[in-house]
């Protein structure tokens, strides 16, 4: 896919720039549709009134260090509204990521300015990686914030991407 576009809340996005690969140890569990959406002619997504949940497994990539599994999150999208909750629910296997779908570049305010992240969407989750070493001690505090504002862009370019969101990578490699 290609075009850019701006998301909500205080991100941005644009398309272009290169994907990174990760490898897992494991297989990944399925993910869950409570209330399936269904598909709605005009974009394939999810109706506008419905809500659609899933559970995604959060993967930190450190330097010199295997890949942690840290947390897992419900991710949930109601109104085209993305809320994240974390669930204890930790499955040390994780689906790799597949293939690039899309990509956008979100920038959010922080104390001393803003901080930009490349968030990309494979076949089977998110990729997200800082584009600086601000951004970095930022997530590192507010990864929700920061999940929630690149999942939100991604929805708005890619509106059925939420629930094939197996896994999130921060890569901070």
């Amino acid at each position: 896919m290609s075009s850019g576009g701006s998301s909500g809340g205080s991100g941005s996005s644009s398309s272009g720039g290169s994907g990174s690969g990760a490898s897992s140890g494991g297989s990944g569990s399925g993910a869950q549709s409570l209330t399936p959406g269904r598909a709605d002619d005009s974009q394939g997504g999810i109706a506008p009134s419905e809500t659609v949940t899933n559970d995604a497994q959060l993967v930190v990539l450190r330097p010199g260090r295997p890949p942690t599994v840290e947390r897992g999150y419900e991710i949930r999208v109601k109104d085209e509204q993305v809320n994240l909750r974390p669930i204890d629910r930790i499955d040390q296997n994780y689906q790799a990521l597949g293939d690039v779908i899309d990509r956008v570049s979100i920038n959010l305010l922080a104390t001393g300015g803003s901080v930009a992240y490349q968030v990309t969407f494979h076949d089977g989750g998110l990729h997200f990686k800082p584009m600086s070493a601000a951004a970095a001690s930022y997530i590192e505090d507010n990864r929700a914030q920061v999940l929630r504002e690149g999942i939100n862009a991604m929805y708005s370019k890619v509106s059925n991407s939420v629930d094939r969101i197996r896994t999130i990578f921060i890569d901070f490699q």
